[in-house]
């Protein structure tokens, strides 16, 4: 007897939820449309999108460990110029220690600017290839929001 009670209460709340919630099918009249989510393209260019998106986000991949790269590179460099034995160094003339503080302000700068243009082609990499892989795979692969009758079928478009 409880078990009917609360049926009966079910499926009343069912029925005010799909008059007041859902609209009417246009169509047949007796069925509710509800919302569903369907793909806007066929399987193979979604297949396609989501391809497109996988070598996107791998091509974003290689460019933050190129960039990590560089300025590990950078760093490298520059910890090897700095820590060159300079023991000999007392001992040498004055144009001696000059001429090597000068390699070593040169071998920083080609460091620096090495890593500056690893970034650059990185970056520029990144813009002209990975971001509009992501933003068309992306597209390719999203889906649009129908409205679909419960007891015809059909389809309808959201406004």
């Amino acid at each position: 007897m409880e078990i009917t009670i609360i049926i009966v209460i079910m499926n009343a709340a069912v029925d005010i939820y799909k008059a007041n919630v859902l609209p009417s099918c246009r169509r047949c009249s007796s069925g509710h449309l509800y919302p569903k989510y369907k793909q806007r393209f066929p399987t193979p260019i979604v297949i396609l999108g989501y391809l497109f998106m996988a070598g996107g986000l791998l091509g974003t991949l290689v460019v933050i460990v190129t960039l990590a790269g560089a300025g590990t590179f950078a760093a490298k460099i520059s910890a090897e110029s700095i820590s060159q034995p300079t023991f000999a160094l007392e001992a040498a003339s004055p144009q001696i220690i000059a001429a090597k503080r000068e390699a070593k302000k040169i071998t920083e700068s080609a460091a620096t600017i090495t890593a500056g243009a690893f970034s650059l082609v990185s970056m520029t990499g990144f813009f002209t290839s990975c971001l509009p892989a992501i933003l068309i795979g992306w597209f390719l692969a999203s889906r649009k929001e129908v409205l679909k009758c419960t007891c015809c079928g059909i389809v309808e478009r959201t406004e």
